[in-house]
């Protein structure tokens, strides 16, 4: 309790959503704190070590995976992955390596990330999972902290060293690996998971197999209607957030422990994904949100092809405006029809539309969570519209898995939902969210670093980073991430950044997605050749448009003074390889703000006062001289 706060505490369930604790100031009735019941009981014994072979002996023939094999989906039964597991535990074992011992793993998401993190905690050694873009610099570090001796990479893998172990042990005892895996306990160390921080550095925080089971657990219990799809088909799960971050293997544990058939697919490029996605057909999918971006993208390209003559604006609204009465009472409560005049125009839209968004995500898919960064609320509205729940949940750099998720029958776009089972959050006087739960990097409260506010019932909204501010000379305080979000939702912008921390105004970098600028360029009339050069684009008059109209748009969000004045489009792309954003698609500011100095210094060399009135447009960007 916070002191001289008079508090006011109630349970309160939003349709058919969980029950929370919402806490709210007296008299002003804000809310600062919501806390998630858990839905489980702590696990009194063993470890997740047991999974695999717990499926094993009871539905050995069921498939529980299904991997990659020569480009084709293969099944893997229950009993086939704990033989294979409890083979490379014992060629573990075999190398040297000893109960308590710490082996790193950084790989891409992949059938044998699965194996070897199991097969570790069979030999009793725990796991120092790291994502497969962390520098040598960055990994020598973490392991030297950790105390991890063994490293093994993509290339091991790509390599066959699985068999290499499996060999290796062939002369060590089932009992053996049986014997170190009924000496794990709840309270038995897992994995050491390495977070980067907000505040103070790096560090490493170390996770009970309590804690994993009691996380997965709960996530079965919260994501039930989502993953069984209320029987009508035998669910699958397709993960393609990394396995480094504890999302992504809390998942998995998830599904394996309840038998849900689960795939792992790397992304890559989006055609590629796509066809993983057509040979897979889950029900239910974990991913960022490019993908989603792209599904739409994809779509609207056909749905543009100059022989259809469709416009995608008009198969757009009535999607979104066809749940939002829906959206206002649950998907699993009784909520009235949507309006009979949008039923016809729904009807047809999802006919020549809606079915192609089916289709790509493999026809079957009626639930996904998006993580990793922010999705647009009308992207997630448009395809709820086409029949598929799109999720957010929250998991702040600290905290290495998510603290938040909307609930699948109870969703709320523009919002990463209610706290998960056993955590909570508040929001702290300077509007910066703090969390505290079982797999929190702390004791106490962790201050994320975020901002944020919470509704009525208990729904994250995330504003942006703390440290990301922008304080213009003015005095005024702006967080760009609201902008950067409500930009990149107009194709063919990519990734923007908002700029004016100690400046007379604000501005913006603009970059242009060079699918999404490929289909631009078709559609246009006439067509633009796609080899037009950049110099030449950047000052066409219909894309400057284009542009003004998404700035325009975000604006809207934000009061005048706190609005972008003044944009450039600038050439290249913020990515992972150019060091422009990070593994979790973030922007690297400092490295983006060097990268284009000479833009910014334009921006403000050739527009040094810009007035910031409610009527007024921004003004238009520098000519590329």
């Amino acid at each position: 309790m916070r002191l001289g706060r008079a508090l006011r505490r109630a349970w309160v369930r939003s349709g058919p959503g969980p029950v929370v604790e919402v806490v709210r100031e007296e008299g002003t009735g804000r809310v600062y704190e919501v806390r998630g019941a858990p839905l489980v009981a702590s696990a009194a014994r063993g470890s997740a070590a047991d999974i695999p072979f717990a499926n094993a002996e009871q539905a050995p023939a069921a498939t529980v995976i299904r991997r990659k094999t020569d480009g084709h989906w293969t099944d893997v039964t229950a009993a086939a992955f704990a033989a294979e597991v409890l083979a490379v535990a014992k060629g573990l074992i075999a190398t040297g390596v000893r109960p308590g011992d710490r082996v790193a793993l950084k790989a891409r998401t992949r059938y044998e990330w699965a194996v070897l993190d199991f097969a570790l905690w069979a030999a009793g050694a725990q796991s120092v999972p790291l994502h497969p873009a962390t520098s040598d610099g960055q990994t020598a570090r973490i392991m030297e902290d950790s105390g991890a001796e063994l490293l093994l990479t993509d290339d091991d893998l790509d390599a066959g060293r699985l068999g290499e172990l499996i060999r290796l042990g062939a002369d060590i005892g089932d009992e053996e690996v049986h014997r170190r895996r009924s000496a794990l306990t709840p309270e038995s160390t897992a994995t050491v998971v390495h977070t980067p921080g907000t505040t103070g550095g790096p560090h490493l925080h170390a996770l009970s197999h309590g804690q994993l089971l009691a996380e997965a657990g709960n996530l079965t219990e919260l994501l039930g209607p989502a993953l069984d799809m209320a029987g009508r088909r035998r669910p699958t799960a397709l993960v393609l957030l990394p396995l480094a971050h504890l999302l992504g293997r809390t998942l998995q544990l998830a599904c394996l422990s309840a038998r849900i058939v689960i795939g792992h697919a790397t992304g890559g490029r989006p055609a590629a994904l796509r066809s993983e996605l057509a040979a897979f057909r889950p029900t239910f999918l974990v991913g960022a949100p490019q993908l989603f971006e792209n599904i739409h993208a994809t779509a609207r390209a056909w749905a543009e092809r100059p022989s259809r003559a469709l416009s995608f604006a008009r198969a757009e609204r009535p999607a979104v405006a066809y749940r939002r009465q829906p959206l206002r009472y649950g998907l699993g409560g009784r909520a009235p029809r949507p309006r009979l005049r949008l039923r016809p125009a729904h009807a047809v839209h999802d006919l020549l539309v809606h079915r192609r968004v089916r289709a790509a995500l493999g026809g079957r898919l009626r639930y996904a969570l998006s993580g990793g960064a922010p999705l647009d609320a009308r992207l997630q509205r448009f395809f709820l519209g086409a029949g598929i729940t799109v999720h957010e949940g929250y998991a702040p750099t600290e905290t290495g898995t998510a603290v938040t998720l909307v609930p699948p029958l109870a969703p709320r776009p523009g919002t990463v939902g209610q706290p998960l089972p056993g955590t909570a959050v508040r929001i702290a006087a300077d509007g910066e969210i703090e969390v505290k739960g079982p797999t929190v990097a702390a004791d106490g409260w962790l201050a994320t670093g975020d901002l944020g506010a919470l509704d009525a019932d208990g729904y994250l909204t995330v504003t942006g980073l703390k440290k990301d501010l922008i304080v213009t000379s003015g005095g005024r305080t702006v967080s760009p991430a609201l902008l950067e979000n409500r930009l990149r939702a107009h194709p063919p912008l990519g990734p923007c950044l908002v700029i004016g921390d100690r400046r007379p105004f604000v501005a913006a970098l603009i970059t242009l997605d060079p699918d999404a600028l490929a289909h631009w360029l078709r559609t246009r009339r006439p067509p633009y050749p796609p080899d037009t050069p950049f110099a030449t684009l950047r000052e066409d008059p219909a894309l400057r448009a284009h542009v003004q109209r998404a700035v325009d748009a975000a604006n809207s969000a934000v009061s005048p003074a706190a609005s972008i004045r003044a944009f450039v489009i600038v050439e290249g792309a913020f990515t992972e390889a150019n060091g422009l954003l990070t593994p979790s698609l973030r922007i690297r500011r400092p490295a983006v703000a060097k990268a284009y100095a000479r833009d910014i210094a334009r921006l403000y060399t050739e527009f040094p006062a810009v007035p910031a009135t409610r009527n007024s447009r921004p003004v238009r960007s520098p000519s590329s001289r």
